[in-house]
Formats: C-alpha cells, sequence, structure tokens
C-alpha cells in the first residue's frame, strides 16, 4: 500500500470535514502534521495542519498531548506561546521538558534552571534512573541549559550519566538525544581545546543522526559539526554539511531555528572569499534577530561584520561595530566571542597596550578555544617565553593560527625563523587544499612581512604581491592598498617637489616662467591622472578572476570599482534590448533605495543629471549592453569628474571582453538544448567531489537517468517535438535539485545528477521528485515518463569516479528490465550474491 503524502490527508480530511466526521477529519490532518514536520520539516505547513485539526474539535477533546504540539510550534516560531497552554504543559510530568526546550531555545538559561530544581529537588538520581523518555529528555535539557549559563563541569558530568542510559534504550527519541549528547560533549572539549577528542564525539553524533534523516530534531548535530569542522579544518570542505541544513533551514524560515544556519554560512562565506553571499546572510540575519527579537544573534551579525572590517584592515570601523554587538549581546558566550575579536582587532592594529587592557578586564575563561596559547604569545618577552609560548601554541591550537602568524611575525622571526617558515607552509597546503581564500591571502601577508624583517627582499616582494592579489580578488580593496604603499609615497616624493618648484617659480620676477609653468602644471596633472588611471586599470586586472558565472563577474567588477572610486553606491547591469540579464548592486548605506533596474533595461532611459552622479554604457555584440552606474556622497570636483569618465574610457574594452569571455565560457559548460551542464564539465566536477569524499569522509551520490522509449518518440513525432521533451524535462531536473547539486546531459537521451554529501537512500528521493514531475508532463502529445540507477558511497566503498558510475549504470539497466518509469538504488550485497 502507498504511503498517502500529507496533501492527500489534507483532502481526505475535509472530505470528513464535509460529511460530518470531525474526529476522523481531525486526525487525518494530525497524520499531514506529523508528516510535514518530521519527513519534511515543514514547520509553517505542520502548523497550519495542527490549527485545522484544533480547530474542528471540541474543547473537551484536545489531548495534553495536542497541546504540547501547539505549544513546541509556538516557540518554534518566535511566537509567545498561550499562557493556558503554558500552565498546561507547566504541570505535566510528560511534557515539562517542553518548557526546559523553550528556554534553551531562547538561551535565557537561568529561568529554566531555576524550574527544573524547584520542581526535581530531591528526585534527580531518581530521573537519571528512570525507564521514561521524556523524563530524560528534561535531564538532557536541564544539562544544556548548565552549559549555557556557565556551568560546563556540572553539565558535562550529567551528560555522560545520560549517554549512558539512553544507550541501553532502542527507541527513536533515545537514539536522537544519545546524538544530541554525543554534540554537547563535544561542544564541551571544543571549547577546552581538545580537538581530537571532540572530532570523534562530532562523528559519532554525526553517524547516530545521519540514518535518523535530516529534521527539526537532528539539525543542531548538523550545525555543530558544520561549525568545528569548517574552523579548525578549513571551511570550504565543510560547507556542504551547513548547505544540508538548509534543507530544514528553509522549511523554517519563518522562524528562529533559521538564525544559526544564517549564521554558520555567512562565516563560511567570509572564509571562502565569497563577499557577495556574506553580505546577504549578514543582512538576512540581521533582519530576523530584529524580527524574533533575539539580540544575541543580532551581536552576531555585528560580530561578522567586524571580523570582515578587521581583515579589511578598516580597525576603527571594526571596533565601531564590535561595541555595537556589545550593547546586543545578551548570553555570555556571545559576549566572549566578541571580548575575543577585539583583543584581536587591537592586536592587528599594534595597539598592544590596549589589548593588554582588554585582557586584563576579559571575563571568560582565558583556556576556551585555546585562547591561553595565544595570550601566552602576547605576554612572552624574552627569547626563551617566546620560542616556549610559539611551540605550545604551534603544537596544540588549531585555532588563531593565521592571525597569530600576521601578528607575532616580527616577534618570532629573530628566535625561531625555521620554526615559523614550516608554520606558515603547512597551513598555505592546509587552506589551498580547502580552498579557504582568506586565511590563504593572511598567510601570504603573514610571510611577506616575515621575510622583509629578516631581509629576504625578493621572497617579501613574491609574497606580498600575492595577498595584495587575493585581496583584490576577494573584494578587500582597502586591505590592498595599505599593503601596497609604495606607490603612495612615490606621489608623496612627487607632491614635496612640484610644491618647491612651484615656490621657487612663484618668487621669480620672470612672468613668462610663470606663465609656461601654468601651461606645463596643467599638462603635468593630465599626465598624472592619466598614470593613475593606467595604475588603477593594472591593479585591476591583477586582481580579477576568471568565472563562468557572469554575476560573480560583475559583482566583482562593481566593487573594485566602488571600493577604489569610493562611491556611496553603485549599480551594474547586462542588458538584452529591454530586458535585464544580469545585475548587481553596492550600497554603503543599507537603508537607501533600491536600484531601479526596470528603468535601465529601457534602452531609451536617459538619467537626470545629479551632482554626485555618473553612469556609462558599454555596447557589446549581439545587442547587448553593460550599464555602470556610480553615485558619490557629495557633488564631485571638476577634475575628479573627468578623471572618473577618462577611466571609464579606457576600461571599457577591459570590461567587454571580460563580459565576453565569460558569457562565452559559461556557454561552453552548458548544453544549448536542455540548459543544463555539460557531460565534460560533469565529470570534472565528479572527480572534484568524489576526492572530497574521500577525504573529508562525507557520502556522495550519483545519478543516472534514461528517457523511457525516446528512441520511438523521434521516430513517431519527429526530432523537433523529441527536442522539446528534452527541453522540458531539463527544466524538471533544474527546479528538483539544490544549488549545489550538478544536473548534466549525460549523452543523447540520457542524465546524471552529482549530489554532494547524500546517501543513497536521501538521492532516491531526489530521483522520484524528477520522476513524477516528469509523468505529470501533460503538453506533449504522448506520455514521458523516465527511469533512475541511483549509487553512492557511504556504506558502500567505490575505488574510483568510474565505478560509481558503473554502479548507477548497472541500477539503471536493471530499472529499465523492471518495465521502466523506476528508480532502482543500487544493491552492493545482492550483486556479489
Amino acid at each position: 500500500m502507498n504511503r498517502l503524502t500529507p496533501e492527500e490527508w489534507i483532502k481526505k480530511a475535509e472530505a470528513c470535514k464535509k460529511s460530518g466526521e470531525k474526529r476522523l477529519a481531525a486526525a487525518c490532518y494530525l497524520r499531514a502534521f506529523r508528516l510535514r514536520i518530521y519527513d519534511e520539516s515543514d514547520i509553517e505547513s505542520a502548523n497550519e495542519a495542527l490549527r485545522e485539526a484544533l480547530h474542528v474539535l471540541e474543547p473537551q477533546e484536545i489531548s495534553e498531548t495536542m497541546v504540547a504540539k501547539r505549544y513546541l510550534l509556538t516557540f518554534f516560531t518566535g511566537k509567545t506561546p498561550d499562557p493556558v497552554d503554558e500552565k498546561q504543559i507547566f504541570r505535566s510530568e510528560r511534557y515539562f521538558y517542553l518548557v526546559l526546550w523553550r528556554y534553551c531555545f531562547e538561551n535565557n538559561p537561568e529561568p529554566g534552571i531555576a524550574l527544573f530544581r524547584e520542581r526535581w529537588r530531591d528526585k534527580r538520581k531518581e530521573l537519571i534512573e528512570t525507564k521514561k523518555v521524556y523524563l530524560l529528555h528534561a535531564s538532557y535539557l536541564y544539562a544544556v541549559l548548565l552549559n549555557q549559563s556557565g556551568e560546563y563541569e556540572r553539565g558535562l558530568h550529567l551528560i555522560k550519566h545520560l549517554v549512558e542510559a539512553f544507550s541501553a534504550r532502542s527507541d527513536l527519541m533515545s537514539r536522537q538525544l544519545t546524538a544530541q549528547c554525543y554534540t554537547t560533549m563535544a561542544n564541551y572539549y571544543v571549547l577546552k581545546n581538545q580537538s581530537t577528542i571532540a572530532e570523534d564525539l562530532y562523528r559519532k553524533a554525526y553517524d547516530l543522526a545521519a540514518p535518523l534523516g535530516l529534521n527539526l530534531y537532528t539539525a543542531n548535530i548538523y550545525y555543530e559539526a558544520a561549525s568545528f569542522y569548517s574552523t579548525v579544518y578549513g571551511v570550504s570542505g565543510f560547507l556542504d554539511i551547513t548547505e544540508k541544513v538548509l534543507e530544514v533551514t528553509k522549511a523554517v524560515s519563518a522562524s528562529p531555528l533559521a538564525l544559526h544556519a544564517l549564521y554558520r554560512i555567512g562565516y563560511n562565506s567570509l572564509y571562502s572569499g565569497d563577499l557577495k553571499e556574506f553580505w546577504s546572510y549578514v543582512e538576512q540575519l540581521k533582519h530576523h534577530s530584529r524580527r524574533y527579537q533575539r539580540p544575541d544573534f543580532l551581536a552576531k551579525a555585528y560580530l561578522l561584520e567586524g571580523v570582515f572590517y578587521l581583515y579589511n584592515k578598516q580597525f576603527g570601523k571594526a571596533e565601531t561595530i564590535f561595541r555595537k554587538g556589545f550593547q546586543c549581546a545578551k548570553s555570555p558566550q556571545t559576549l566572549n566571542l566578541l571580548q575575543r575579536c577585539r583583543i584581536l582587532n587591537f592586536m592587528m592594529l599594534g595597539k598592544r597596550h590596549s589589548a593588554f587592557e582588554q585582557v586584563q578586564k576579559s571575563f571568560f575563561d582565558k583556556e576556551e578555544y585555546g585562547f591561553h596559547s595565544f595570550l601566552a604569545l602576547i605576554e612572552a618577552q624574552t627569547p626563551e617565553e617566546i620560542a616556549d609560548a610559539f611551540q605550545h601554541f604551534d603544537a596544540h591550537s588549531p585555532r588563531w593560527r593565521e592571525e597569530s602568524a600576521l601578528i607575532f611575525y616580527e616577534k618570532i622571526a629573530p628566535v625561531d625563523p625555521s620554526g615559523f617558515v614550516r608554520f606558515c607552509q603547512n597551513m598555505v597546503t592546509d587552506f589551498s587544499r580547502s580552498k579557504d581564500r582568506l586565511p590563504l591571502t593572511l598567510v601570504y601577508e603573514a610571510l611577506g612581512k616575515f621575510y622583509r624583517v629578516i631581509g629576504y627582499e625578493e621572497q617579501a616582494r613574491f609574497f606580498l604581491e600575492n595577498a595584495v592579489t587575493n585581496y583584490r580578488r576577494l573584494g578587500m580593496n582597502h586591505a590592498a592598498s595599505v599593503l601596497s604603499p609604495t606607490s603612495d609615497l612615490r606621489a608623496l616624493s612627487v607632491k614635496r617637489f612640484e610644491q618647491k618648484v612651484r615656490r621657487l617659480v612663484h618668487q621669480s620676477p620672470d612672468r613668462q616662467l610663470k606663465r609656461d609653468f601654468s601651461a606645463y602644471r596643467q599638462q603635468y596633472d593630465q599626465a598624472v591622472d592619466e598614470l593613475g588611471v593606467y595604475r588603477m586599470t593594472f591593479d585591476f586586472l591583477r586582481g580579477i578572476d576568471c568565472h563562468c558565472d557572469v554575476g560573480q563577474l560583475l559583482d566583482q567588477i562593481l566593487r573594485y570599482l566602488c571600493d577604489t572610486l569610493r562611491a556611496q553606491n553603485g549599480f551594474i547591469g547586462l542588458f538584452d534590448q529591454n530586458r535585464a540579464l544580469n545585475s548587481s548592486s553596492y550600497r554603503t548605506q543599507r537603508d537607501s533605495a533600491p536600484f531601479p533596474t526596470e528603468r535601465w533595461a529601457d534602452e531609451g532611459f536617459l538619467p537626470p543629471y545629479l551632482p554626485g552622479h555618473i553612469w556609462k554604457t558599454m555596447y557589446l555584440e549581439q545587442g547587448q549592453r553593460m550599464v555602470i552606474s556610480l553615485t558619490f556622497g557629495s557633488p564631485l570636483k571638476a577634475r575628479y569628474e573627468r578623471l572618473l569618465a577618462f577611466f571609464l574610457d579606457e576600461v571599457k574594452p577591459i570590461f567587454e571582453l571580460l563580459v565576453r569571455s565569460t558569457l562565452t565560457f559559461g556557454k561552453s559548460l552548458i548544453d544549448s538544448l536542455t540548459q543544463l551542464n555539460n557531460r565534460w564539465f560533469m565529470e570534472q566536477r565528479l572527480q572534484e567531489e568524489f576526492e572530497k569524499s574521500i577525504r573529508y569522509r562525507f557520502p556522495l551520490s550519483f545519478i543516472m537517468a534514461d528517457i523511457d522509449d525516446f528512441k520511438r518518440i523521434n521516430d513517431t513525432f519527429g526530432h523537433r517535438i523529441g527536442d522539446e521533451a528534452l527541453r522540458i524535462i531539463g527544466a524538471r531536473f533544474r527546479q528538483n535539485i539544490r544549488k549545489y547539486d550538478i544536473a548534466a546531459r549525460y549523452g543523447g537521451d540520457e542524465f546524471a545528477i552529482i549530489l554532494p554529501n547524500t546517501e543513497p537512500e536521501r538521492a532516491y528521493i531526489v530521483a522520484e521528485k524528477i520522476r513524477k514531475s516528469v509523468g505529470e508532463i501533460t503538453d506533449m502529445p504522448f506520455r514521458l515518463t523516465i527511469s533512475f540507477g541511483v549509487a553512492g558511497t557511504g556504506r558502500i566503498c567505490f575505488a574510483s569516479t568510474e565505478e560509481l558510475v558503473a554502479a548507477a549504470d548497472g541500477s539503471l539497466y536493471e530499472a529499465k528490465a523492471q518495465k521502466k518509469n523506476r528508480t532502482v538504488v543500487y544493491d552492493h550485497t545482492a550483486r556479489n550474491e
């Protein structure tokens, strides 16, 4: 018997309601509720189904369990629970844990701890030994509240006992809580800088949670694992774990549950160098933190923003932002993070005295996250102390490494130069492998400054030039300009010489000399301006990245222009006749009005002249055009306005060439008929994801698909209709995969999908969604069906991508043999038998 979907249960409930069978209707609504919250993690639809169920029932028919579910969904969606519901839940032994869960969720431990101690003052030992899972759940949440309040040792002691109690049980909730216990213990060991133990515990939690599926109760396990791996081992390789949680986060976007994911992914985006995504997540985090009145997450949004300005060497701005964070933060954990970042900011600025003051005032445990090793480097003075502190830091601290290299290079250089080089080279290897661009840039800068201190000018120039180039590619142009001050010094010397000559001419009685000097000076100013333009153009060319996505290219061009020319707002758009193909905007003032893209799409639109505003239209081939518009905070001086116009004229052919090349390169990776990736691109990405899967021990699934009886369709209806079928099916593939999955046309009527960090069971669900979606196509003169074969790593080890593809292809062959229009998952044991 096929399992009904939530929509089918809703239809059944409505039919029962019409026929007067209210209790049966309520039961159907509750079935839909369970499916949506547990299987699909669709919290809004789940809430709607629960409301309908409670609406059709009489008050006396509403059970305590239903009230508990209503209470749970109320605080999940950021609302205040009904006082009557809260009173009933508080009195209930079975559901009292939900009250504690609410306080954990709101990061408000003190009231929760007080309630627990008041209720079970003399019965805590009995709670641990009980066989009732809901009482064990209450004990677990009490342990979490202890951790939130800073009573780590007591919380850990209780968690260890709970692990033993849960391990003796096999029910679903006990397994979920065991995984949660391991995650909480791992967080404790991360705090104490014991990364090896923490990694083992995160791995145990992850292995326990993976078979249970991704739902509201397991999402936190993935969040914490992603946080640990990205911090200790590098961001890019573990971004997929955090992305996996977005399956839940999208469903709970109308809930404070989304805040943690926004913070984690924003953090990851900064370190991997995707600033467009970074600022998007920061703004979303600010918006939802205010919406749900979560001051700690608003403080974390300010923390992310301050860290960006810290790395961009805008230390004064970073300090201002961190202070805003301090004004919002409530929990000790958030205050501790802000305090550490503030100390780091003072150290990078060179204000050691201010950093020492902050250390003395700090209220956090110096051993948390290994910060005591960093502080030991600050306090070390004699060569022996510095050498010991550096060796201890190198051996025991997985955090603060690239920042420490940049702060302490001058201190370590005379004591242990070879050790410092080895320390940095290890980081270069790790960050190059994990593609963490920002940390890699910091290490390049540290090496460049280190070699300059010890007198190796050639090596210093090499690493500093690499750092400057990387900063520009990241969009951190202020950091790049701070690192390349030689041109500024040269300009200062020329200016001093010019002032000296001007004084001599002014003192001379020769009028002809003065007229000649004035004419020559105008020519000289023009030449200097042109030279500055060419230097800016050269800097842009050094910092630009190759892209296959024109949107990323436009964003990089605009950010460079706004940072270099100090524009307040900017817009860049690519248009085809009167249609916007792609665009990007930049606003330093977040409350400024959005850019009128639709008006610029009109080819005849001419903006009115406004002081402080310049724009340029660049015409490409095939009727396409690119528009750049920059707005400045105040009216421009005539000379500067002429300089900007000259600069945009000079870079116009470069921008045109870059956009044309990117469009051509992007098209070369796309199958023109289906708009999916082509086979060459798919094979390259499959090899990358396969290696990543082996290195980081995460699953990878591969799907092969083939349209059923497509040759007969072509022979009967012709190739034009066959091509139209391929186009429609390509669109169904794009609609039913995640943004980081790779769908490709494998050849002819075959398709393939790469699903990173996905078990075969989850890949089966994706394949089935596409198969059903294709089966629903009704605008063709024939019925379209498609068969799928699924294979994946995890429980099965494949030696190469060829073996993985062959396994998926074999499963597809089986699906074809079983009357087609079905999905078959590769079964290694069955084949061996």
